[in-house]
């Protein structure tokens, strides 16, 4: 796996922290996720920019942590999965392994692996969780593995100092 993360804060974990997590989830954690969480628990990806094949330009805020770090305010993967699917905002399928800067998520779907975003902030309350999926979320990647792959330090003209 081809990231490094710059260190914010997360404390180093173990495997009986992923178990852990796993069995507050009730489902295992995909590998890919798992490797990168035990090599840099969460963090700001110093690769932090997604430019997909349609000119979408994305940046990853950060990873969220398999365990947040004691009394810290951030949330970690397993707080996140049970508040979004626990108010029906997100499918129990996905699971939230990133963020932008905006809160918006970036998921990992249990079933067939594609990463897909979630765009928060396009919520409409008048449609269906299913309805505001379809609408606003959109495949970014093919798999975890291709996603990381795909992260780039190369910012859009725009985003540049």
């Amino acid at each position: 796996m081809r990231l490094s993360l710059k260190m914010d804060g997360s404390e180093p974990i173990g495997p009986d922290d992923v178990t852990a997590a796993e069995r507050q989830l009730g489902f295992a954690l995909p590998p890919h996720l798992v490797a990168l969480c035990l090599h840099q628990n969460g963090g700001m990806p110093d690769r932090s920019w997604l430019i997909s094949p349609d000119g979408m330009e994305e940046q990853v805020d950060c990873f969220l942590p398999i365990k947040p770090q004691s009394g810290a305010d951030r949330r970690g993967i397993v707080d996140t999965y049970q508040q979004m699917t626990g108010e029906g905002l997100l499918p129990t399928m996905s699971v939230p392994f990133a963020q932008d800067a905006g809160g918006n998520l970036y998921l990992l779907d249990r079933v067939t692996g594609r990463v897909w975003f979630m765009p928060m902030d396009e919520w409409d309350r008048d449609e269906t969780a299913a309805q505001n999926w379809s609408r606003s979320g959109r495949t970014v990647a093919t798999s975890f593995q291709a996603f990381v792959d795909a992260l780039t330090d190369d910012a859009p003209e725009w985003a540049r100092d």
